[in-house]
């Protein structure tokens, strides 16, 4: 998203007010007045609040909904839809060797959309993910305009608000699958299309502060194929 130059704290004016994922200047591309990328500047200030940054997270539900495998025939052109694809299908084996088996999309954790895209799972981790890109009608590759801090920032939140009830939903969800809840640690990830406009993002010379905030969250970035999918 282009947008008419500020100056960095009339952006940093406009971040705090309302939910910090949800306001557009995340997705800010360019610079402020003083000559620094949006998102490095949103991304310093995060860091300058030393852990009291207020995500404003969502009070978690106390059960939750889980999808079952009925043989679904997912349509791929959307987010939602890759994420239907790969937990019918599995992820392809690029990216199964990073994030293992997904085991649970479109969680519902508060209201109607707010919603872990996917959920894998390998070696006692268990992967929170936010996915991103969909087709565009006049592209043949998924894209998206949304920056790695909102989606950062949205995972964070989706991840803050699940802790409260953490113990609950892994009981659940291993219950369901008849896994061995012992001992698991959770990860949270990134799942993006493999283009110039997220690499870039995730090149720590290009956007130290970022990937700073990135690796205090410790959230990790993945990529996938971007090339449209046609599916028989």
């Amino acid at each position: 998203m282009s947008t008419r130059q500020y100056h960095t704290d009339t952006v940093i004016k406009k971040f705090c007010v309302g939910r910090p994922y949800q306001n557009p200047c995340v997705n800010y591309n360019g610079c402020t007045k003083e000559g620094r990328e949006y998102i490095e500047v949103l991304s310093d200030y995060i860091l300058s609040c030393n852990g009291k940054f207020d995500l404003k997270e969502y009070q978690c539900r106390k059960s939750f909904v889980l999808h079952e495998k009925t043989g679904y025939r997912p349509n791929t052109r959307s987010e939602k839809g890759l994420c239907r694809y790969w937990f019918f299908s599995g992820f392809e084996q690029t990216i199964k060797n990073e994030l293992g088996t997904p085991i649970e999309y479109e969680l519902n954790l508060y209201g109607k959309r707010v919603n872990i895209d996917l959920i894998s799972f390998e070696n006692g981790i268990v992967h929170l993910i936010e996915v991103k890109g969909k087709v565009e009608k006049s592209c043949d590759s998924y894209s998206s305009q949304e920056t790695l801090l909102r989606c950062a920032l949205e995972i964070f939140t989706y991840y803050k608000t699940l802790e409260k009830n953490i113990d609950a939903f892994v009981s659940q969800l291993f219950e369901k699958l008849k896994i061995d809840s012992k001992d698991i640690n959770i990860q949270l990830d990134i799942l993006v299309p493999e283009n110039n406009f997220y690499k870039k993002q995730a090149n720590e010379s290009l956007y130290p502060s970022l990937n700073k905030l990135l690796k205090k969250w410790r959230i990790a970035v993945h990529f996938y194929d971007d090339s449209l999918r046609i599916y028989d």
